[in-house]
């Protein structure tokens, strides 16, 4: 589960994406290689970023996953009786006290909400014990590799004898039948024995995606260096390892709970961002305070600064090794610059209609329910550990959600994980997301009648079936 806080230093950080071990492997392996911190990427090469890239960063929310939670924990220790950074209650978001030249807030008390949870199901509870299982997977030097099997492998890719770039690693963890790697290779494994080599002819999709590689025959030399399967799912191995059960119904019941528990946390999550995005669409901004947005882009410069240094690099060349050209990052900061405003404007606005401030009781309360979801007691460690800037906007934006929701119509309902695959098509074309072309089946009936006409003047019965041909793919067209 992933944690939130919103930082005060949400820059448009630049996605690096890093080259998997297995250049060959799916979109899957790639994006687990690809979860370096943008200051890692930047010491390495700094190779390329994406506008989607910058389009997520400039969301008013940074996600932060547990591990960083676990540096926290950390962070606690190094808090004084006294910490240097402390928390006594929020400050202004913007500095300007009336807002009313700058923004005009939407009706944000009575907003109808829907709040969906998804529902678990028999289907879903098996995948995850499943799922879970795979974590006690055992060594069975003993046996030949299976479907469902983790092969633990070292290979190297040849190409006309060849190594070629990332397609060699060795210890590598692969489930076979994951799909994880091109066709051919997971299934050539099966059947194999710890300590055999084999040698795999593979050949690439054509639409692979790599010029050298796209329909390449390649061959790549495995060796299995371990094979590890998942145990029996018996009331005698839950007892053995799975804290208070002690029976299958136990673990699935528990399961079972723990996943209940994860839906309606999700649809929390979930009802809160739809509550600010509403308020957020229905904001109008008159004008832009220009202090508010100089400071925001002083800020993205400082960024990108340090990024630079920490890679050899001036602002300029950093700039310039992501793909931007100074025009276009300009742009992209002010882009960034006003998005930023806008949402303190908004949260500040809405503060003050409210009366909230300072060290106000409600204030406290979401501090602490904020310390308390990176499992701290003290908000002082996350001020200690972000800076009391980003726990101060953290703080006051938890105030401004919990002010929308406490005063919203929320209907609570079960969808299932396949409703949000099902696209209704009326739907769609309303959005503008698919365009029907109509057809002018006048226009058609006359085309055809010509072609007709056509292939009946035309004595030669080859020039006729032509003629017929062409009269059928026109109406078609």
């Amino acid at each position: 589960m992933k944690k939130k806080l919103y930082l005060a230093l949400m820059s448009m950080c630049l996605a690096v994406t890093a080259v998997p071990a297995a250049a060959w492997a799916e979109e899957g392996a790639a994006e687990e290689a690809a979860e370096e911190t943008v200051e890692e990427a930047a010491e390495e090469t700094a190779e390329e970023t994406t506008e989607e890239a910058a389009e997520e960063a400039a969301d008013e929310e940074i996600e932060i996953e547990e591990g960083a939670a676990e540096d926290v924990d950390d962070a606690e220790e190094t808090v004084e009786e006294e910490p240097a950074m402390k928390f006594e209650g929020i400050t202004r978001l913007i500095e300007t006290e009336d807002l009313s030249k700058y923004i005009k807030l939407p009706e944000y008390k009575g907003l109808e909400l829907t709040r969906q949870v998804e529902e678990v199901t028999e289907e879903s509870i098996e995948q995850r014990l499943q799922d879970e299982m795979t974590d006690y997977q055992e060594s069975v030097a003993d046996a030949t590799v299976e479907n469902g099997d983790t092969a633990v492998i070292d290979f190297v890719g040849t190409k006309d004898g060849v190594e070629f770039d990332g397609g060699s690693a060795e210890g590598y963890y692969l489930e076979i039948g994951s799909g994880t790697f091109i066709p051919g290779f997971e299934e050539g494994l099966v059947g194999m024995k710890v300590g055999e080599t084999k040698d795999l002819d593979i050949t690439f999709p054509e639409d692979y995606g790599v010029e050298d590689l796209n329909g390449a025959a390649v061959v790549f030399k495995v060796t299995i260096e371990d094979i590890l399967r998942t145990p029996e799912l018996t009331d005698e191995w839950v007892a053995e390892n799975i804290e208070e059960c002690s029976t299958i119904d136990e673990y699935r019941a528990k399961v079972a709970g723990e996943m209940q528990e994860e839906a309606e946390e999700s649809a929390d999550s979930d009802l809160r961002q739809n509550a600010w995005y509403e308020v957020q669409e229905g904001s109008e901004i008159l004008e832009y305070p220009e202090e508010e947005i100089q400071k925001q882009k002083d800020l993205i410069d400082s960024e990108y600064t340090a990024y630079a240094e920490d890679g050899g690099m001036t602002l300029d060349e950093f700039i310039e090794s992501q793909g931007f050209d100074k025009e276009t990052y300009e742009s992209e900061k002010q882009t960034y610059a006003e998005m930023m405003v806008k949402q303190l404007l908004i949260a500040q606005a809405v503060l003050d209609a409210e009366g909230i401030k300072d060290n106000d009781p409600m204030v406290m309360d979401v501090a602490a329910k904020v310390a308390g979801e990176f499992g701290v007691d003290d908000i002082n460690v996350l001020a200690e550990y972000f800076g009391l800037e980003a726990v101060n906007r953290a703080v006051a934006m938890e105030c401004v959600e919990q002010v929308i929701l406490d005063n919203a119509n929320v209907t609570t309902e079960t969808v299932s994980a396949a409703a949000d695959e099902e696209l209704d098509l009326s739907e769609l074309i309303e959005n503008g997301d698919v365009e029907i072309e109509e057809v002018d089946e006048e226009a058609a009936e006359d085309d055809a009648a010509e072609a007709a006409d056509a292939a009946a003047e035309t004595e030669d019965t080859v020039e006729t079936e032509e003629a017929a041909e062409d009269a059928e793919t026109e109406t078609a067209e």
